[in-house]
């Protein structure tokens, strides 16, 4: 059991880990969308990986800011349903703070759905707290 960065070959466990996040999309879809992230040189995709079976992933970004101190954040962090509580979050957590402090930062943050209340108990448990309430807003455009 390891957490290492993605991999080619991860790309089909990775489109189903997603769509358990509630993000459904092709194959290829996927792919776009990491080829632009890994593309990026302050964004991190890890996985878990569970003797060749690709269990868990995280994606981060570091992000600077004039309104906080610079810090990492996490994107998106899902593990196989079947898996979870089995401690492969929090060891792609850690790998995300690690990361963080390698890149000088005071802290790890994360936005998580609000009606996620596993989730959420999960990220408390690992010392996380809540700072805010907010709401996304968005404007969209087709392609």
């Amino acid at each position: 059991m390891a957490v290492r960065t993605i991999a080619d070959s991860d790309i089909a466990a990775a489109t189903v880990l997603i769509a358990q996040l509630g993000y459904e999309m092709p194959q290829a879809e996927l792919v776009r969308r990491l080829t632009a992230v890994l593309g990026q040189a302050d964004h991190r995709v890890w996985v878990y990986d569970d003797g060749g079976i690709v269990i868990g992933l995280l994606h981060a970004f570091f992000r600077p800011a004039l309104d906080k101190p610079p810090e990492v954040m996490v994107q998106a962090l899902v593990i196989e349903a079947s898996q979870r509580s089995r401690g492969v979050g929090e060891a792609l957590m850690q790998a995300a703070e690690a990361w963080a402090r390698e890149k000088d930062c005071t802290s790890v943050a994360l936005y998580s759905h609000v009606d996620r209340d596993r989730a959420h108990r999960f990220y408390e448990r690992l010392g996380y707290e809540k700072k805010a309430t907010a709401a996304q807003l968005r404007k969209e455009w087709g392609r």
